[in-house]
């Protein structure tokens, strides 16, 4: 099915795709990669591969020291980054014109994530959580999708990216649990008098599946929400990257949904439908007008 997706975009970006190492064909930073604007598509590569290498410094069985000393590392980087002078060659990529995005991202933000779940540090509070989840947006949604200048630009994509984060999150609840990162905050499990180490062992007990359920409804309205997209307060290229990526992860919320109280297993998803699902979410924000045709035959 992957193929299916890579002739839509094929038919709408006017020429062939060789997928990046790292993004399975198929997967839902695949889709996004492979409707990006042809010359963001390099950089949207990059922020992932990179986004990949931190988050690989804090997974589980990694010595503590190499852990440490990786983060140490990319913690130089991103300042690098920022600063337009990076040494690494995917983040040289970040910052080179005309890949770039015009402005060197902000990833300090995946850093502190890693180093969170390094500690295996719990979420006490909902409050804590939604910090976690900002942070990853505004390294990865605001690099992608940089608002234009204005009183709130950022509000919109910042808010979809913490929702695309925290849906992540959930969609992974027991696999995560069950290495000691626990996705849900404790005061709420606490309050609905549920032990924190169900959330390892589907299916959830009826007050979780609950909770879970709301989460999952809530995060799929922010996702599905279009409305803001109106407003034009990103440049198109941008607003379709988002489109794409938050169309499919709100597929994936109402999957999840679907399932309770089991986690949605892999073998559920429909890859035909989700290559149709990105190909319609980036035909709502074409790059052009010409990209208004329909799928190939």
């Amino acid at each position: 099915m992957a193929r299916v997706g890579a002739a839509i975009a094929t038919r709408m970006n006017g020429r062939p795709h060789d997928t990046p190492t790292g993004l399975p064909p198929g997967s839902v930073r695949w889709y996004v990669w492979l409707y990006a604007p042809p010359e963001a598509r390099a950089f949207t590569a990059a922020l992932f591969a990179i986004e990949r290498e931190i988050t690989a410094s804090a997974r589980p069985g990694l010595d503590h020291g190499v852990a440490h000393a990786r983060l140490d590392w990319w913690q130089g980087e991103c300042e690098r980054i920022a600063a337009g002078r990076p040494v690494h060659p995917l983040a040289r990529t970040l910052v080179t014109p005309p890949t770039s995005a015009g402005q060197s991202p902000d990833l300090s933000g995946l850093l502190e994530n890693a180093r969170w779940d390094l500690a295996s540090a719990a979420f006490e509070t909902r409050s804590e959580l939604d910090a976690y989840c900002q942070r990853w947006a505004n390294s990865i949604a605001l690099a992608l999708a940089p608002p234009t200048a204005g009183p709130g630009a950022a509000a919109f994509p910042c808010r979809r990216g913490a929702a695309l984060r925290e849906t992540e999150l959930l969609v992974h609840l027991a696999s995560e649990a069950r290495l000691g990162r626990l996705r849900l905050p404790l005061d709420e499990l606490e309050r609905l008098q549920v032990d924190p180490q169900s959330a390892a062992h589907p299916p959830w007990p009826t007050p979780l599946t609950a909770l879970l359920h709301q989460r999952y409804e809530a995060l799929h309205g922010i996702l599905a929400n279009r409305d803001p997209l109106r407003d034009h307060a990103q440049p198109r290229p941008a607003l379709r990257t988002m489109e794409v990526w938050c169309s499919l992860t709100a597929r994936l919320a109402a999957r999840a949904l679907q399932a309770l109280p089991e986690p949605a297993p892999e073998r559920a998803r429909d890859r035909f439908t989700d290559a149709l699902v990105a190909w319609r979410a980036a035909r709502r924000m074409p790059l052009i007008d010409s990209e208004r045709r329909g799928p190939p035959s």
